[in-house]
């Protein structure tokens, strides 16, 4: 049995934060007004890695070494409905703006965590911008609470005058954006996790309910 537990609405003149590919674009990108959606799962379905390159110190005779591997993102698990789920984390601003868009497959217990820095704890708003497939979002309070559920479904792709994929702040991407679907965390939010399409309807969540995350270590990594 899940306690209720109620969440404190913010105001209604507060700024939405919007986020791109699969993510958000808020302040990181254009603000807009209000905020919409509703709490519980909605339906079934919702953005990477560094490297380096290493060689010879100058004349040691040895010249460039090959390079080194990529390094992948950084990753954190995190159990939720019973399961255990290995989310990529999205803990600053190219992370979060970029989502998981581009993305054709999501693992079954893969995903993404999305953190926000504490100066932009409100009301959040995602889209489905350039996003390859359906995606789940839950979106959580500064405690780690759910805030609300949603299944995200994949949008047309981009048309004549809409821009191209990437392409975050063009007037054609304005264009593209307003057709979009906006999914709102109601109240608000400091974190969000995606994961892959439908597995909202397996993990049997509730508002309110608390996520076992590391709150705290993971808003120290919030940029």
């Amino acid at each position: 049995m899940v306690a209720r537990v109620r969440i404190a609405a913010v105001s209604v003149a507060a700024l939405a934060c919007v986020v791109p590919s699969c993510g958000p674009a808020g302040q990181e990108a254009a603000l807009v007004g209000g905020a919409g959606g509703a709490g519980g799962a909605d339906g079934a379905g919702g953005a990477g890695g560094g490297g380096g390159t290493g060689g010879g110190e100058a004349g040691d005779g040895r010249g460039a070494s090959a390079a080194e591997p990529a390094a992948g993102p950084e990753t954190v698990r995190v159990p939720i409905g019973g399961r255990s789920f290995k989310l990529e984390l999205a803990a600053d601003t190219p992370t979060r703006t970029k989502g998981l868009g581009g993305r054709s497959e999501i693992a079954e217990d893969g995903g993404m965590i999305f953190v926000f820095p504490d100066q932009q704890v409100q009301v959040l708003q995602f889209l489905m911008r350039d996003c390859l497939a359906d995606i789940d979002i839950i979106f959580l309070d500064p405690s780690g609470r759910i805030t609300a559920m949603h299944g995200m479904k994949k949008e047309p792709p981009r048309g004549p005058g809409e821009g191209v994929a990437g392409d975050l702040s063009s007037r054609e991407t304005a264009v593209y954006e307003s057709r979009l679907r906006k999914y709102s965390s109601r109240f608000a939010a400091q974190f969000a996790i995606e994961l892959r399409g439908g597995t909202l309807a397996g993990l049997k969540l509730e508002a309110g309910q608390k996520i076992n995350i590391d709150t705290a270590a993971l808003k120290a990594k919030a940029r």
